[in-house]
């Protein structure tokens, strides 16, 4: 089974998987979870925004991932959207791994950003939602108006909203901030 949990920054997609993986539905199984390596600051875990922390391990390529999950009930990929530069070659790796998961009844959670600081879809969560079996799309709270639909990521670089022909990838730092708007208040920004 192929679950993706998708949404934008801060709408508690890791919350959701680490309070999944400590649920009782979860005991007794092999669990193997994963981030990207660009993920640095997790220093071996995923970690929410509430504080909550489930052990993980960093993997910079999917081709990386198969020793660990031999014997596997469940695999996790937080942050999916960053595996990989995500270009052709890389994406049929990360298909080909979804064929093994299947292949080898491996329930397969994927949890990431559907869409980028420009509205955009990135392209390898567009391609698995297509073949998910469950999609679970969470919300976050607007950080401009306080709506509960928060659904789009607005980019802060000094302060100043992001130019839409900014790098698509950019952690956050010092620097580079992000927050959270419904659609009404993205394009008010974004005008």
């Amino acid at each position: 089974m192929i679950t993706v949990v998708t949404g934008p920054m801060r709408s508690g997609k890791s919350e959701f998987i680490i309070k999944l993986l400590n649920s009782n539905e979860f005991d007794n199984k092999n669990i193997r979870v994963f981030y990207p390596k660009i993920m640095e600051k997790e220093n071996g875990f995923i970690t929410s925004s509430d504080g909550s922390r489930y052990k993980a391990i960093p993997i910079s390529d999917i081709i990386n991932i198969y020793p660990f999950v031999v014997n596997t009930n469940i695999v996790v990929i937080d942050e999916f959207q960053f595996i990989d530069n995500l270009n052709y070659e890389s994406r049929l790796d990360f298909f080909n791994f979804i064929e093994y998961c299947i292949s080898n009844d491996i329930n397969l959670i994927l949890s990431g950003l559907d869409l980028d600081f420009r509205s955009q879809g990135f392209e390898i969560v567009k391609e698995v939602l297509c073949i998910a079996d469950k999609v679970i799309k969470l919300n976050s709270n607007c950080d401009y108006c306080d709506s509960k639909l928060g659904r789009r990521c607005i980019r802060y670089v000094n302060n100043k909203v992001a130019n839409h022909n900014d790098e698509v990838i950019q952690m956050e730092t010092e620097d580079i901030k992000y927050k959270t708007a419904c659609v009404k208040c993205y394009k008010k920004i974004y005008r």
